[in-house]
Order: structure tokens, then C-alpha cells, then sequence
């Protein structure tokens, strides 16, 4: 069997070092004899890829003059290997979190190999991937190979062929052009058209938010944006938070300037520091003569129009180019900046930041229930400073242990659990009082792109973070969730539902479509299953009278002209969202014209008449259409 020696190749580690290493590995990757190992210091340069790294030089193993596989094997027998190979991989590589294998998924482009002659090329496996947010190419990758090296071998036993030096094996991974999440493709025109072209190539946005300020937001936002950079994927990093910019502190490029982009007027690039696009207003000139411009620009004094407007500029008005996701670091609070950024983007999801005091968790559950009733998923919540370990020894806590060990009666006395307003238990990052992320931010090198040996603890918590993050994102490109559909507590829409005139179909909630026809007083609704569609309507009273989260019929009593409903949901009136729990709703009968808008895969925002706006979820819609909840996908 062929081997390769990796000679004196240079290997960049998770502490930041990089390692000269001398070793024998099989075609797999498998060290198969111990490295001599020294250490080099590397402050402040990306990590680049594994693949890019090994410098292989490869010695052939062949028995009695045995011939290579490449020089023995014919057109046809070539084009069977290749079938072999692509029904393996449809069999053995499977996505862990689309449970689909990669053949299926279509993210398979070609398997090809070497020429007769070709003693340097490889065979080579083309993946291309819908966005590099995967929490496992590199397990995707190793799997490919080992199905490949099976393959050859088969063949080449079979055969009585050696393997010779051209059984190399690559696996190239591409991504295709990211684009903002859509559904449809009237969805996806009516989206670039409103974000403009600076963000056309943009496919996710993220919020990181906290309610509180002093927690370290900004400092999870930058680390979590190298972090998921380390990990692959094209990030950009936005300092949203105007009133006092933390990015030009945190993050400190060799060349700090904004350059104009010929894109549009007015447009400029954002800066590139280690792969990943920055943009502040502190990088911002100080003589463009915005409040605040400038890394030492004075205090930035505007009313809240105002604000909309630098924060509308800062986003639009910067050409990101092709992101996978825009990380947004929004100010504390929830102001007219993040109204604006609402209203601008479609967020993905969000990260909440909090730390384990009482205080500020109350504060935190309010922002959850916030994004929640404008559609935003919360994906991870982090608990900055929840503790430390002493020299001693001994762990503690001096702000207490947080949501760990809290739950939501400790704040309102309510009995709903965690779960019950989107916060996730396994989502929970808990980061320590930490001087080695001081130092890190002090030094304007955040501590994921340093990567010391000592922050062994603290990256390992970032690592966590940044796959929960890629994997919901990843899921949720998909029309899925992590966070399955309870009914109750108004999950995402990874459910299927059943009508009394659709057969034995189960309709995806996922797939569904809401557009409003105000002539008919009604709303038309679609579904979609693995056989056909179900098209239906709602009219507007029986929308109006169903709980928005759970759909279920919430109690009404004649009063008048008017009918009173009492249940739990959210509304936006005046641009303010505001939660009705146990609260008196009038539901009038002026409830057209309306008007409806997607909220991400969350549900669809309806705009009455009367004035109300109110956030339904695709399960109440789906059961307000007569549909019966049966499982989770």
C-alpha cells in the first residue's frame, strides 16, 4: 500500500503555534510514527488549512512488477470505479445534521482521476457546499477519502494492480456564491432589491445582543467571528453600536483605512484583517463629519433618526462582497438602532450575552422574548464571567450560576421553563473571568485569532459556540431546526401537519406560503409535501381569534360589535413590539386591507387594519388553516 512522508512540513495548531513535524502517515492522514515536535512562536497571522500545508512526496509499493492501476485500467472499468465510489459515498457519508448523504444533498460534483502518465495528479473528489458554515468538513472530508482508498484498493486487488504513486487522494472543497435566505424566487428579487448591492452576496445575518451593557458583547462578537473564520467560513464583522464603537479597540489591522468601492456612490470596502471584513464607525474618517467618526472621535451625540440613518449607512453602504454570514454587534438596549437593523436585514438568528447575575439574566430572558416576537431565533446564549478557578483550587461563582441553575420563576413568578421563551439548555456557553482574554483585547488581537497555549479553556468554549452557531445556520438553510416544534412553547417550524381533505399527505410547515387577498376579507395559504400541495384559506376573524405562538383557538366572547380574546402573543404597534399575556385583546372586524410579511422561517408578521401588527408562527398559521399538528420532522 502507498505511503507518504510529510517532510518537515510546517503545521499550525489550536494554541497558535505552529509545529515542524516529521512522520510517516497513511493516505488517510494517520500518523503512523511519532513526530519530533518544536515549538514556534506566531502572533497575529490566519491559520491557514491543513490541506495547504503538507508538502507530500510519495513512494510507490509494487509486488513482482505488478502494473499501476493507472496504466492497467481501462475507460470502462474506470467509469465502474466511479459508480462504486459515488454509491458508497450515497451509503457511508451522510450529513450529520441534514441526516442526508452528500450525494443525495447534490453537493457531489465529480469524482476524477489521474492520466496514465500523470505520475503527480491525484484522484480527485469535487464537493461543492451551499455555504463553508459546516460544523464537519473536515470529518466530511476524511470520510471521503477512506471511501476513495477503499475503491482503489478493491479494484486494485481484484485486479492484481498496485497502487502506484498517482493514488494520491484530493477532496476539494468549494462553496457557491452565497445569497440572502429566500424561499422563492420572487422572494429572493423582492430581498436583494431591499438590501441593495453591497449585501446581495450576504447569506446569513446574525445579531449579538445583550440587554445589559458592560457584559462583553463586543468581545464575544470579535472572537466569534474569527472563530468561525478559523473554522472556514467567509465571516464579516459590523460594529453596530454607534454611540460608543468598540471594534477599532478590539481588532487593530496593520492598515486601518476605508477605502472607496466603485460598486455605488457612496460606497466603500469594509477593512480585511486575517479573512475576516471589519467595518466601525471608529475606522470611519473623523472629517466625514459623523458624530463619533474617527478611532479618537468625541462623543457621538444624535437623536435616534439619526442614528437609523449612520447605522442604514455603515450596512448598506459597504460592499461586503461574498459572506457567508454578517456578524452585527448591536449597542445594549432596545432602541431605534436595532429597529433599524430589524427592519433593514432578515436576521438568521441572534446570540444573546449576559452575565449569571440575576439582574442581568432577567434583562436577557426580556431580550430572547424580544427576537422572538419579531421571528429571531436566539441560537446560543452566552454567560461571559459566570466564573473563576482559583490557584488554590476550587471553582466560584461570584455572580451566581446563572441560567444553569435558575429558572424562569426565579424573575416573574411564572412557572414556564427556560425552553418555553427560546433559550436552549445545550446552547449555553459559559466563558470565565478570564485576564487571558483581557490581554487578548487589550493587545487589539482578539483571543481566537492569537490563540495562546494557556487559553486552552476559554477557545474551547468559542469552538462550542461557533458550532452551534454553524450548525443552526446550516439547518436553517435547509428549512430546518435544531429547535423542534412543540405546540405549546412555539417552537420553530420543523413540524408536519395533516388535513381532513388531503389524504394521507403530511405537509412540511416549513413549506408554507401565506399571501393576503384583502378583497375576500381572507388570507390563501400553501403547503407542500413529498407528493403534492394543499392550498386552503383563513378568513380574518379565524386568524385574529388564534393564539399566534400554538394556533390554538384562544377563548372569545361577543361584546358588541367587537370581539374580545384573551391568550398569549406579541404585536408591533408604532414600530414598539409589546407582549399580550392574559391580556384583553380587541379583535375588531375592520381588519382589511392587511398586510403580510415573512419573518424567516419563524412565521409571517401580519399588519391589520386596525392598526395591530402580530407575529404568527407557521404552526399556529398551519392549524388556523385547519391543519392537525401530527409529529416533528
Amino acid at each position: 500500500m502507498a505511503t507518504w512522508v510529510i517532510s518537515r512540513a510546517l503545521v499550525r495548531t489550536r494554541c497558535g503555534s505552529i509545529f515542524a513535524a516529521s512522520a510517516r502517515v497513511d493516505p488517510l492522514g494517520q500518523t503512523l510514527s511519532s513526530r519530533t515536535i518544536s515549538c514556534l512562536a506566531l502572533n497575529d497571522r490566519p491559520r491557514p488549512a491543513a490541506d495547504h500545508l503538507l508538502g507530500c512526496r510519495s513512494h510507490s509499493n509494487t509486488t513482482n512488477g505488478s502494473p499501476s492501476i493507472w496504466s492497467a485500467a481501462s475507460p470502462r472499468e474506470l467509469a465502474s470505479l466511479e459508480d462504486d465510489i459515488l454509491s458508497s459515498l450515497r451509503s457511508t457519508v451522510v450529513d450529520p445534521f441534514l441526516h442526508k448523504d452528500i450525494v443525495t444533498l447534490g453537493w457531489v460534483r465529480g469524482v476524477s482521476f489521474p492520466r496514465p502518465l500523470g505520475d503527480d495528479e491525484p484522484v480527485r473528489v469535487t464537493i461543492r457546499l451551499p455555504t463553508l458554515l459546516h460544523p464537519s468538513i473536515d470529518e466530511m472530508k476524511s470520510k471521503i477519502r477512506l471511501v476513495v482508498w477503499r475503491g482503489l484498493e478493491n479494484l486494485a486487488v481484484a485486479k492484481g494492480w498496485s497502487l502506484s504513486d498517482q493514488s494520491n487522494i484530493d477532496v476539494a472543497v468549494f462553496a457557491s456564491k452565497p445569497v440572502p435566505l429566500a424561499q422563492t424566487a420572487a422572494e429572493h428579487s423582492e430581498t436583494i432589491k431591499k438590501l441593495g448591492p453591497g449585501l446581495a452576496n450576504v447569506g446569513h445575518f446574525l445579531a449579538v445582543y445583550s440587554c445589559k451593557g458592560g457584559v462583553g458583547k463586543s468581545t464575544i462578537a470579535a472572537n466569534l467571528a474569527y472563530e468561525l473564520s478559523n473554522q472556514g467560513a467567509r465571516v464579516g464583522l459590523l460594529d453596530v453600536d454607534i454611540y460608543g464603537p468598540s471594534l477599532p479597540l478590539l481588532v487593530k489591522p496593520l492598515d486601518p483605512a476605508v477605502r472607496r468601492s466603485p460598486k455605488g456612490s457612496g460606497m466603500v470596502y469594509p477593512i480585511i484583517h486575517s479573512n475576516v471584513k471589519l467595518m466601525s464607525l471608529g475606522y470611519v474618517s473623523p472629517n466625514s463629519g459623523v458624530p463619533g467618526s474617527g478611532a479618537s472621535g468625541g462623543p457621538a451625540v444624535m437623536r435616534g433618526p439619526m442614528a437609523g440613518r449612520v447605522v442604514a449607512q455603515l450596512l448598506k453602504g459597504t460592499d461586503w462582497g461574498d459572506l457567508d454570514v454578517l456578524i452585527l454587534d448591536l449597542p445594549p438596549g432596545t432602541g431605534d438602532v436595532q429597529l433599524e437593523v430589524c427592519q433593514s436585514v432578515r436576521l438568521s438568528g441572534a446570540v444573546c450575552v449576559t452575565t449569571p447575575s440575576k439582574l442581568a439574566v432577567a434583562d436577557a430572558i426580556k431580550g430572547v422574548e424580544m427576537f422572538a416576537a419579531l421571528g429571531v431565533p436566539t441560537l446560543a446564549t452566552v454567560e461571559n464571567m459566570a466564573y473563576f478557578d482559583c490557584e488554590g483550587g476550587g471553582r466560584h461563582h461570584p455572580f451566581g450560576k446563572g441560567l444553569v441553575d435558575v429558572s424562569r420563576s426565579t424573575f416573574d413568578g411564572d412557572s414556564l421553563s427556560l425552553e418555553s421563551v427560546g433559550i436552549d439548555l445545550d446552547s449555553i456557553i459559559q466563558l470565565p473571568i478570564s485576564s487571558i482574554t483581557n490581554g487578548s483585547n487589550d493587545s487589539g488581537t482578539p483571543l481566537c485569532l492569537e490563540r495562546p497555549c494557556e487559553g486552552q479553556v476559554e477557545l474551547v468554549q468559542f469552538e462550542r459556540l461557533a458550532r452551534n452557531v454553524s450548525e443552526e445556520l446550516l439547518l436553517l438553510q435547509h428549512g430546518k431546526s435544531k429547535r423542534r416544534d412543540t405546540g405549546a412553547e412555539g417552537g420553530l417550524s420543523d413540524a408536519v401537519v395533516t388535513f381532513d381533505n388531503g389524504g394521507d399527505q403530511q405537509f412540511d410547515v416549513a413549506s408554507l406560503f401565506m399571501a393576503v387577498d384583502s378583497e375576500g376579507e381572507a388570507f390563501s395559504v400553501r403547503l407542500f409535501s413529498g407528493e403534492g400541495a394543499w392550498q386552503g384559506s383563513i378568513r380574518g376573524d379565524d386568524l385574529r381569534s388564534v393564539d399566534p405562538k400554538t394556533g390554538e383557538k384562544m377563548a372569545t366572547e361577543s361584546a358588541g360589535s367587537e370581539v374580545v380574546g384573551k391568550g398569549c402573543g406579541s404585536s408591533v404597534v408604532d414600530d414598539v413590539v409589546t407582549h399580550h399575556k392574559g391580556q384583553e385583546m380587541n379583535i375588531k372586524p375592520e381588519l382589511f386591507p392587511a398586510r403580510v410579511e415573512k419573518k424567516g422561517i419563524y412565521g409571517y408578521s401580519v399588519e391589520w387594519a386596525d392598526g395591530a401588527t402580530i407575529i404568527y408562527s407557521m404552526i399556529s398559521i398551519a392549524k388556523a388553516a385547519g391543519g392537525k399538528h401530527v409529529s416533528n420532522l
